[in-house]
């Protein structure tokens, strides 16, 4: 249990270092932080003290509420990077490979600054993850492995 509790801690403080050093200045000035359009009850969009982040977004990819780990995974996530002064984008999935393509699409539209996603399928996802990475949107692959991109 301590093991898993360090390996989450290490991950976000890997992400928010991650964030910090990516030195990609964008004025926010026109970011309403709404999740227009999106009907899923699974989806929350919520806004955090953006006090020395300048407003930056996390988009956060679960695979499925059905599991209590990854609800827990989820919700560490999310308040983590909220505690940190991050507006965040949290989805599942409910093991829908193409509901995970478009929960990733939506957070790529709404110019998310990061993305960490626990994919249903690694190798499903490459289209979307070519998508981050010409939008200039560095991804961390949460416990499982995103292959064959041109991002990799």
């Amino acid at each position: 249990m301590k093991k898993r509790i360090l390996a989450l801690a290490l991950a976000a403080v890997m992400a928010l270092a991650l964030v910090a050093c990516g030195g990609n200045s964008t004025d926010n000035t026109n970011n309403t932080g709404s999740n227009a359009g999106n009907t899923s009850a699974n989806n929350t969009s919520d806004t955090g003290d953006s006090g020395s982040t300048g407003g930056q977004k996390v988009g956060i990819a679960m695979p499925t509420q059905s599991l209590e780990r990854w609800n827990r995974d989820g919700s560490y996530l999310d308040e983590q990077f909220k505690s940190a002064g991050y507006e965040t984008i949290l989805t599942y999935s409910d093991n829908d490979t193409n509901r995970q393509v478009n929960d990733i699409q939506n957070m790529i539209a709404e110019d998310v600054d990061l993305l960490v996603i626990a994919a249903i399928d690694g190798e499903a996802l490459n289209t979307v993850m070519n998508e981050a990475g010409e939008a200039g949107i560095p991804v961390i692959a949460y416990d499982r492995l995103i292959m064959n991109d041109n991002a990799s």
